[in-house]
């Protein structure tokens, strides 16, 4: 099972199929994101929450309930992209490298560094 499909999602996906596991279960709220996942051949798709569940969790972020500092490790100017996107290949390193497209340089920086 493949819990939410996004960018990293649907790559499982892809991958689980690539390697012949199956049955390939992937769960989403997004209708969009379902059909991404069928169109890669996923076998069969579900809902684990409801769809306004989304809506509520950026709001938890945006009034502070959840701390969105504690899922950013690294940040990141434009300069840096190719190291941003590098760096998450290897998901021992990061959880969320924040772009921010003031900072100088082409080299990833520790949040407040």
């Amino acid at each position: 099972m493949v819990i939410g499909c996004g960018p990293v999602g649907l790559g499982a996906v892809a991958a689980l199929l690539e390697r012949g596991a199956g049955p390939v279960v992937a769960s989403v709220p997004s209708a969009l994101r379902r059909a991404a996942a069928a169109r890669l051949g996923a076998h069969r798709m579900c809902l684990t929450y409801p769809p306004q569940e989304f809506g509520a969790t950026l709001a938890r972020l945006a009034d502070g309930r959840i701390d969105a500092a504690a899922l950013i490790t690294a940040e990141a100017g434009l300069g840096a992209l190719d190291a941003a996107f590098a760096s998450l290949r290897r998901p021992e390193e990061h959880i969320k490298v924040l772009i921010r497209p003031e900072l100088p340089g082409t080299r990833l920086v520790r949040p407040g560094a």
